[in-house]
């Protein structure tokens, strides 16, 4: 049986790499209290990247202050969808590999499987 914790959590992480993937800029710019509509309007972030690290995206970064520092924060929230994505990805994999711990006790003379909470084998009648 899997461990049930890290795939809930992995799903989660996939699951908030998903709002921030499709997530427009400019309703997170609202969320954060930024009412303005901001440089790049309501494009989703990982949009705005690949426009920064266009050919165009890098001449207006070498032209307007502004769009550099958008650009890097941009940047960095992007590697953190994709971090989210991959961390959930694995926590999904590993959860679903690896074995609870969930064993029975078993009887040391007979082999029997104990009953939850009893000190006594129901078959052979010894202590555990």
């Amino acid at each position: 049986m899997a461990k049930i914790g890290p795939v809930i959590f992995g799903i989660i992480l996939i699951l908030i790499a998903g709002f921030g993937y499709i997530t427009p800029s400019g309703d997170l710019e609202s969320i954060m209290g930024n009412n303005e509509a901001g440089l790049f309007g309501d494009l989703p972030l990982v949009e705005i990247h690949e426009l920064c690290t266009s050919g165009l995206g890098q001449l207006g970064q070498s032209i307007t202050k502004g769009a550099a520092e958008q650009c890097s924060l941009v940047k960095y929230l992007t590697l953190g969808i994709y971090g989210f994505g991959v961390i959930g990805i694995i926590l999904i994999i590993v959860g679903s590999l690896v074995p609870s711990n969930k064993r029975e006790d078993n009887c040391a003379s007979c082999g029997t499987a104990l009953r939850p909470g009893s000190k006594f084998c129901a078959q052979c009648g010894r202590r555990k």
